[in-house]
C-alpha cells in the first residue's frame, strides 16, 4: 500500500480513460440490525465483483474494498442509520480506482496510521498493506480513494 496526497480526480488521470462503471449509495439501515444485513453485504459485493470483473476476485483487491466499505458503515457513519455510504467505481486502460465515501465526521488518517505502527488495531489499515494499491483520503477523511492496476488479469 501506498498513501498519496492525490485527489480523486489525480488518481483518474493515472487509469487512462476512465469512465465511471458504477455509482451507487448505499443506506446504513439496511446493513445492521435485521435479517436481511448479510444478504445486503452480499448485494454489494456482488455489485462491486461486476462493477470491477476479475481483477476484485484477487484476494488483497477484494479484502481491501470490502474493509474500506465496512470501515465507511461503522466508523465514519458509525451506524447512523439516516447516513450513506456511496461508492463509485472507474476502470480505464491502465488501472481502476474505487471511491467510497462516508457522511461521519471524518479523521485523522496521519494519525491512526502512527497509531496502528505501534498496536495492533483490528484489521483496518493492516488489510491493505502489501497489495499494489494506491490509496488516497479527501474530505477530511470521508472520503478514500482505492487505485489498482490489472496486473495482466484478461478484464
Amino acid at each position: 500500500m501506498v498513501i498519496v496526497n492525490k485527489s480523486l480526480e489525480e488518481m483518474l488521470k493515472g487509469i487512462g480513460d476512465a469512465k465511471r462503471v458504477f455509482h451507487r449509495q448505499y443506506r446504513i439501515g439496511n446493513f445492521i440490525d435485521d435479517d436481511r444485513s448479510h444478504a445486503n453485504f452480499v448485494m454489494a459485493d456482488a455489485a462491486f465483483k461486476q462493477a470491477l470483473g476479475p481483477v476484485y476476485v484477487q484476494l488483497p483487491i477484494s479484502t481491501a474494498i470490502k474493509e474500506a466499505f465496512d470501515n465507511a458503515i461503522q466508523h465514519g457513519n458509525q451506524f447512523d442509520r439516516k447516513k450513506n455510504t456511496t461508492v463509485d467505481i472507474y476502470r480505464g486502460g491502465l488501472g481502476w480506482v474505487v471511491g467510497i465515501s462516508d457522511e461521519g465526521k471524518g479523521f485523522d488518517y496521519r494519525k491512526v496510521l502512527a497509531t496502528e505502527s505501534k498496536k495492533n488495531f483490528g484489521t483496518g489499515f493492516a488489510s491493505y498493506g502489501d497489495r499494489n494499491l494506491q490509496i488516497s483520503f479527501e474530505n477530511q477523511g470521508r472520503s478514500i480513494n482505492i487505485r489498482g492496476s490489472y496486473g495482466g488479469i484478461k478484464r
